[in-house]
């Protein structure tokens, strides 16, 4: 057929065969394909032996017909060929770098969750939160280029334009701040952000202030406290009276903290657990000492001056940087005729206001809980060494725990009230198990009783 195989055997110093010890074989009769095929990675044998006598081979080459469809090969198994176009070498084209890469990939990842490009700029411009969330300002606030980026980006715009490239976004973005103006778009940016954090500001100072504010009235108030300090200082008068420890017009606050420490001659008593019971036994009333000071069981201990100077510190200095902010900004919306137009102006102009009136009337109230907690420190006759450094850490540190157990043995007392409630005489009457000899002992009893 054909494409097929001649069959014939093989000629002796065939041009092309095989080369060994023996004699040159030529034992491929197929001829060379009209086009590059693919290669067939093999381990090809010596056969020198023109008969191949004793082998496969021999079948193979005078016996058996192998013959097959050489076209149908050849178009199934050829090389894949390389297209023209392709030979041809390509002109790569470096895509000009705007930005460094991990910035690019950064401002890539924020612009999904942002408007438009084009909408940031409106929202800035018209201060509108419906258009630029305070999240997104501050992710905004995150990427606006510094000095050295701004000069690499400004440095490669006639570069990207000359070669044609498209914008991409991350560089659409920066391209928008420089045209903006990237000095005004942060002042800008970062004065109405600030302007829409403030609430936070005062709430970081207000919550704890108003929570001393409120524990030490309560501890200037209270109707109980000195008389179960009262007490209090008569134990301890009692227990070191003859010693330079007696004879006391008063105790600090730390020693509060060491009631359980001291106990009865059993053991078993500690002098806090006899002072309730006294209270109870003396001006049973005085047990609401807890409820009168329950202001000062919120983790009143926590808040420390140290805390709230460091928090009006931090508000000043923010108010004044948006005050420099504020004052730039203005001079440049001047600078391009648009006092009138510009939102900005306004809203920041009254914010600013606010806010200065807002931080002063907390420094007048924090100043005001100062005189208070000085009360406190008078009435417990504090030394001038305390007075002059006063710690409210300090004594609510001291009080607090007190109460805590104070309030924990109240509640034991009323359990065993209770639990002796469940046992008293008569209880038993009309209880189905009673024999007829102890209702009638009962009742003989409550008789006598009454």
């Amino acid at each position: 057929p054909k494409g097929s195989i001649p069959k014939a055997p093989p000629k002796k110093g065939a041009k092309g065969g095989a080369k060994g010890k023996g004699p040159n074989v030529q034992w491929w009769k197929g001829g060379k394909p009209s086009v590059p095929l693919r290669v067939f990675h093999w381990e090809k044998v010596m056969v020198n032996d023109e008969k191949a006598e004793g082998t496969i081979w021999n079948q193979v080459h005078y016996g058996v017909d192998c013959t097959f469809d050489l076209e149908d090969f050849v178009d199934k198994f050829q090389a894949k060929q390389a297209k023209k176009g392709d030979r041809e070498k390509k002109v790569v084209v470096q895509k000009t770098e705007m930005m460094d890469s991990k910035k690019f990939q950064n401002i890539s990842i924020m612009l999904h969750k942002m408007p438009e490009v084009e909408l940031i700029k409106k929202g800035l411009d018209t201060l509108d939160t419906e258009i630029l969330s305070r999240d997104c300002l501050e992710a905004i606030k995150a990427q606006i280029p510094n000095e050295e980026e701004e000069e690499m980006f400004v440095s490669k715009i006639d570069e990207k334009n000359a070669k044609g490239e498209e914008w991409e976004k991350p560089e659409l973005y920066y391209k928008m701040i420089v045209d903006y103006n990237s000095g005004m778009f942060r002042k800008r940016a970062e004065s109405w952000l600030f302007s829409l954090d403030w609430d936070e500001v005062v709430v970081n100072i207000v919550k704890p202030l108003n929570k001393l504010i409120v524990a030490i009235n309560a501890v200037l108030q209270s109707d109980s406290l000195p008389y179960v300090m009262g007490v209090l200082l008569g134990f301890g008068n009692m227990m070191n009276a003859g010693t330079a420890k007696g004879n006391a017009g008063g105790f600090s606050p730390k020693t509060l903290t060491q009631l359980e420490a001291a106990r009865d001659k059993s053991g078993k008593v500690n002098l806090l657990q006899h002072l309730v019971h006294t209270v109870k036994k003396q001006r049973s009333d005085a047990l609401g000492l807890p409820e009168e000071l329950k202001t000062t069981l919120n983790n009143i201990q926590s808040i420390k001056y140290d805390d709230l100077d460091k928090a009006f510190r931090d508000a000043e200095d923010a108010l004044k940087k948006f005050g420099t902010q504020y004052k730039s900004v203005v001079t440049h919306i001047e600078k391009q005729g648009k006092m009138d137009s510009d939102p900005y102006v306004t809203k920041m102009e009254v914010f600013k206001s606010a806010a200065d009136a807002e931080l002063q009337k907390m420094q007048e109230q924090y100043n005001a809980c100062k005189d208070q907690f000085l009360e406190i420190l008078s009435m417990w006759s504090a030394p001038k060494k305390v007075k002059e450094k006063p710690q409210p850490e300090d004594f609510f540190g001291s009080l607090t725990p007190f109460l805590e157990r104070f309030k924990m043995e109240c509640d034991v007392i009323a359990k065993e009230e209770k639990s002796r409630t469940k046992h008293r005489p008569g209880d038993r009457i009309g209880k189905p198990s009673a024999g007829i000899d102890e209702v009638v002992g009962d009742i003989q009893q409550n008789m006598v009783s009454s």
